[in-house]
């Protein structure tokens, strides 16, 4: 493997005006996540090649390559207080590692087929992984311990820690009796047990994109006739009724940290701003996104990440609607988030890379 250094690439030239940004490009396949650590000072990122790799947020540096799994990593976050890293894997193992040496601490061993999805809670402690063996498994994170195990009956696609320490929220696709019937729901299910909760969320509805807001209280559905629906989880009850919010299918729905403003985007990069609690559309605005599939909100609330078809990432300002940045991107983002001061973006990529992002 070349130096670190020599895997950086600056592409200043390339922009113009704009300001450089860094690739990092140490994977082999197609990088599935990245994630900020709690502090913003690493970046880790899970790829089809079987590992993880700890970055340097400001020069890109790898640090760390988390090497163990089998097969495919799906994803990877680091624990609440950064410590630890968790990641899921087609070879049928979550495992936890240390994020200063990179030694691996446990195999969460048990699951019969790809772990799709993880939560760790809040504190810490736990570990709630789901697999497409259709089964939840609660573990112990300080031993590994396979504490309790629970068949489910429908593919999970998202697992989000709610505050507390005692419940996660699960968005769960159910297959129907053809590959047009298809719907989604959101529920509860409780740590401890594994018990499932009422459905709290559009039950039988097809959903095309979903957030929550940062907190987890609130969860935003849009669908392919472009409305949405938002829930407050903690309250069981619907915010606002329908919302007829595009005449397309929407490409991705966002909330503001502050839970005062929605944003929605349909699929041919128009972009509105709502007032979450009264449901008045506040501002419309067209992006340059071709084919839109994300949106990321800086944790202040002002800016706005867009992303599109043909390589796109644009930065908008949410009260104004106008552009800040564009960055056409030699490959395809598979999803970007803001580093947490707000002054960054990360984006990982189809083509085995990631990329830091310097904003303005």
């Amino acid at each position: 493997m070349p130096a670190v250094q020599e895997n950086i690439t600056v592409l200043g030239q390339a922009l113009g005006a704009q300001r450089e940004f860094l690739i990092l490009r140490s994977h082999e396949y197609r990088v599935s996540t990245a994630a900020f650590s709690p502090d913003g000072i690493r970046v880790v990122t899970a790829s089809w090649d079987g590992t993880a790799r700890l970055w340097d947020a400001a020069t890109g540096a790898e640090l760390l390559v988390l090497r163990g799994h089998e097969d495919a990593v799906s994803t990877a976050a680091f624990s609440p207080d950064g410590i630890r890293v968790v990641t899921a894997s087609s070879d049928r193992t979550a495992r936890l590692w240390d994020a200063a040496t990179g030694a691996e601490l446990r195999t969460l061993a048990g699951h019969g087929a790809a772990v799709t999805a993880l939560a760790v809670t809040p504190d810490g402690q736990s570990v709630v992984s789901f697999g497409e063996d259709l089964k939840y498994k609660l573990w112990d994170a300080k031993s590994g311990k396979d504490v309790r195990t629970r068949d489910g009956a429908d593919k999970v696609l998202l697992m989000v820690p709610l505050p507390g320490d005692k419940q996660v929220a699960v968005w769960y696709q159910r297959l129907g009796s053809s590959d047009d019937d298809v719907t989604h729901s959101v529920q509860k299910v409780d740590v401890a047990t594994l018990t499932p909760g009422e459905v709290l969320a559009d039950r039988g509805r097809r959903v095309t994109c979903l957030c929550f807001s940062a907190d987890g209280e609130l969860v935003a559905m849009g669908g392919p006739d472009g409305s949405v629906r938002v829930w407050n989880l903690a309250k069981k009850e619907r915010v606002g009724g329908d919302r007829p919010a595009h005449a397309k299918a929407l490409g991705d729905v966002s909330i503001t940290p502050d839970k005062k403003r929605l944003i929605t985007g349909d699929q041919e990069g128009e972009v509105k701003v709502w007032d979450l609690a009264g449901g008045q559309n506040l501002r419309t605005f067209k992006t340059a996104a071709a084919g839109l599939y994300g949106l990321a909100v800086s944790p202040d609330g002002k800016r706005l990440a867009v992303v599109g078809g043909g390589g796109l990432v644009e930065v908008c300002d949410v009260d104004s609607g106008q552009s800040l940045r564009q960055w056409r991107l030699r490959t395809e983002g598979v999803a970007v988030t803001f580093t947490p001061d707000g002054r960054g973006l990360v984006s990982a990529n189809k083509d085995s890379t990631a990329y830091l992002l310097e904003l303005p």
